[in-house]
């Protein structure tokens, strides 16, 4: 199922017909079992899920970086994503989107990506 909520922010990716407008963000005002409704400064529009896919990705909102422990810091998404930093060294860990986000679980997945890639940094 589509993971969007109302006042979630999406962005069109691919042009529709000759709407090519690749880049602009439109807020979701409403969600029903067969469409979405969404707004921006050129008006109201709707969509079919089928659409959503094909034309657009929800704009994911990070947090700032957080220091974690020394050299290490974070920041996420709250929903699907975190990425973790060492120095210059950058991992991501996603959820899956049949599981429940855990920020512990996505901070320890990501800190075994930098261990596996760049060996024990201690």
């Amino acid at each position: 199922m589509l993971n969007l909520k109302i006042g979630n922010t999406i962005e069109m990716v691919k042009p529709i017909g000759k709407c090519d407008m690749i880049g602009c963000r439109f807020k979701v005002t409403d969600i029903t079992d067969d469409q979405i409704e969404f707004i921006s400064k050129f008006g109201i529009g709707y969509m079919s899920y089928t659409e959503f896919d094909t034309y657009f990705v929800k704009h994911r909102v990070w947090t700032s970086w957080i220091k974690i422990a020394p050299g290490f810091s974070y920041k996420t998404d709250g929903e699907k994503y975190v990425r973790v930093k060492f120095g210059e060294y950058k991992v991501k860990a996603s959820c899956n989107k049949m599981d429940t986000f855990d920020l512990k679980t996505g901070i320890c997945v990501c800190m075994g990506k930098i261990r596996t890639k760049y060996g024990d940094l201690n």
